[in-house]
């Protein structure tokens, strides 16, 4: 069952009446039913999120890449010019096609 099933279950269950009422099983089945509510929001945010920096990682993953290939004479050795873009990419797993 995932989430917003278990929301729906626990909705389903509660008793209007006493829903209210602190100490009954319909207050605590609606007070769980509304920080699941809030925890799933909260999950969407942060897929959009991670969406959008993932989107943001590959355009300057690119963007390095393409300026180690025009400069590549610049990025010839472990003393160049460009290292420190060199080393970026390795520690992120995406080495420059050009890097030995």
């Amino acid at each position: 069952m995932n989430p917003s099933d278990l929301a729906s279950d626990l909705r389903r269950r509660i008793n209007p009446a006493y829903s209210n009422m602190r100490n009954t099983e319909s207050y605590e089945r609606r007070m769980c039913v509304e920080a699941i509510e809030a925890l799933l929001s909260i999950q969407e945010t942060l897929k959009d999120d991670v969406a959008s920096l993932r989107t943001q990682r590959d355009y300057l993953v690119a963007a390095v890449c393409r300026t180690l290939d025009e400069n590549c004479h610049l990025a010839d050795g472990e003393k160049c010019t460009l290292l420190a873009l060199k080393v970026a990419l390795r520690n992120i797993g995406a080495p420059w096609a050009g890097d030995n």
